[in-house]
């Protein structure tokens, strides 16, 4: 059954969904029925914008690709265009919601533009580079972690004359992590738009920076990455 009629859209407006891919970009824009495919490469992405940039955009809705929509948002932000990151179940949950039965996985461009043509995501501008950086950050946090456990695992089933280079190297990781967690601190400190929520974050008892900055980049694919 589908919940949500065309009487959410207004036609003034204009949505541009992009499904993207690896190698290529494809492109709709809903009010108009347009659609476009380019290379997903600089040189595509500069020639898609350049023909977006005849219309007056409401919203750009890219798919999260867990990377390969970089390129794009960046050169999207440096321009100042109203582009949102959307995550794939937030489309699929409003495709079922509208009665609209995918025929595989992969999201397309005008279900991503419907989505924001009738849901209206709000668009939050971030400094792009600096959103990297801090994704670039707690990844790298996010191993350091991991090869901490994995060598916790390997001290206890080691031999006792092993102790020592186990701890060792246990204590080098553990100034590492304690390191990039004082560039996050400082890097999330410079995004006016976190300051206040890392204040409220961090007063809370138990709440450490580790799950501070988990919480804060949970919401970080809502902007340009």
């Amino acid at each position: 059954m589908n919940t949500t009629t065309n009487a959410h859209i207004d036609c003034r407006e204009r949505h541009v969904g992009i499904d993207i891919g690896k190698s290529m970009l494809d492109v709709c824009i809903y009010e108009l029925d347009v659609y476009l495919q380019h290379p997903n490469t600089p040189e595509g992405i500069r020639t898609l914008l350049k023909k977006l940039s005849r219309y007056k955009l409401t919203r750009i809705l890219v798919e999260a690709t867990g990377g390969y929509e970089r390129g794009l948002v960046e050169a999207c932000t440096e321009k100042e265009l109203p582009v949102i990151i959307v995550q794939p179940t937030q489309v699929r949950q409003f495709a079922k919601a509208q009665g609209i039965i995918a025929k595989t996985d992969k999201l397309d461009s005008r279900l991503i533009a419907r989505f924001g043509a009738v849901m209206k995501p709000e668009v939050r501008p971030l400094n792009s580079k600096k959103v990297r950086y801090i994704r670039d950050l707690l990844s790298r946090k996010r191993q350091l972690n991991e090869m901490r456990t994995q060598e916790l695992n390997r001290q206890h089933k080691a031999p006792a004359i092993l102790a020592a280079t186990h701890k060792r190297l246990i204590k080098v990781l553990d100034k590492e992590i304690e390191w990039v967690n004082q560039l996050l601190a400082k890097a999330v400190s410079e995004v006016t738009e976190w300051q206040r929520t890392y204040e409220i974050l961090n007063s809370v008892p138990g709440v450490g920076d580790g799950v501070t900055f988990t919480l804060l980049l949970h919401d970080i694919d809502h902007f340009p990455s």
